[in-house]
């Protein structure tokens, strides 16, 4: 099927949550906040903090790319991994941002889109479940990243760069954090796509490209976060 917009949504943790059919006609980039998955009883890690899964993928005909690069994809290790890339390939749709290793995690993702070839990289913060040399897990921002955006600007027609990170519930962006986003636009990216924040943190026009700092929750379980 021929997409010829792209949507970028926030956060999918619907976890154990029915989800309506959900009809878009575009492209989707959705960033997926813990493996898709039955849950394997004693198949939890060992982490402080929330622990997400969600049994229910977008129920949608529209296509895209599932962000992998947060501190929950690896929230049921490994086994919930490769359970959310089957689902992804059944579907489908593209999955960036982890592997079994390092360098496999920070490998960019590259495909045609009606006739556009998109150059994709996902990097989140040093939090939970990032990979090691040998070691499945995410990919976590590092310098590398600037080199990666010079080379995939020689060879691709849009650079998207999708980052998981930001002080959780402020709805705006930190210094620190527009200085980072920037400087990925100043090296070559067109758009960045922030997440983490679960809260909209606006978005801005900067020099040739387009930062969402942070789009907040797409579909989550509203009994979490009523508050």
């Amino acid at each position: 099927m021929s997409w010829t917009k792209i949507r970028f949504l926030g956060d999918w943790a619907p976890e154990d949550r029915h989800v309506e059919k959900v009809n878009f006609n575009e492209f989707i980039f959705l960033n997926l906040e813990g493996p898709i998955m039955k849950v394997k009883k004693d198949s939890r890690s060992l982490k402080a903090g929330p622990i997400l899964s969600s049994e229910n993928f977008i129920n949608s005909k529209s296509q895209g790319v599932g962000i992998l690069a947060n501190n929950h994809s690896f929230d049921y290790g490994y086994y919930g991994y490769k359970k959310t890339k089957q689902l992804l390939k059944k579907k489908k749709w593209f999955s960036v941002g982890a592997d079994i290793t390092k360098s496999k995690a920070e490998k960019p993702l590259i495909f045609n889109l009606n006739d556009t070839v998109i150059g994709v990289l996902a990097r989140c913060e040093i939090q939970f479940g990032v990979s090691q040399f040998n070691k499945p897990g995410v990919a976590s921002y590092n310098e590398n990243i600037y080199k990666q955006i010079q080379d995939l600007k020689k060879k691709t027609d849009l650079v998207i760069v999708s980052y998981h990170g930001a002080a959780e519930m402020l709805p705006w962006p930190s210094p620190g954090r527009q200085d980072l986003f920037r400087s990925l636009i100043d090296m070559g990216a067109d758009i960045v796509y922030g997440h983490h924040a679960h809260t909209p943190q606006g978005w801005e026009k900067y020099s040739n490209g387009l930062i969402f700092y942070g789009l907040g929750n797409f579909c989550v379980n509203p009994l979490k976060w009523s508050w």
